[in-house]
């Protein structure tokens, strides 16, 4: 089975991609994440997901820019239900 895991982290890739790959599936990683602030956060996020997918030869497709205003715009005055905005 091919598997697009969503990693918001690179540790958080660690244990799912290797248990994955051990059960027989095809792994590539998916970084996606404008609800992330502030930049600083968003920047450190993304870089450790590139040298976790590099080090576990994972391939990887990261999804358009930093535009975190899409997602205030989606979750403001609905903090209760922001979930679902995703």
């Amino acid at each position: 089975m091919r598997v697009l895991l969503h990693i918001c982290c690179g540790p958080c890739a660690t244990y799912p991609v290797p248990r994955l790959r051990e059960a027989g599936h095809e792994v590539r990683g998916f970084f996606f994440n404008p609800n992330i602030h502030p930049y600083q956060e968003y920047q450190q996020r993304r870089r450790s997901v590139e040298v976790m997918a590099e080090a576990l030869d994972l391939p990887l497709v990261v999804d358009g820019p930093y535009e975190p205003e899409g997602y205030f715009r989606a979750v403001v005055f609905r903090e209760a239900q922001r979930c679902l905005a995703c």
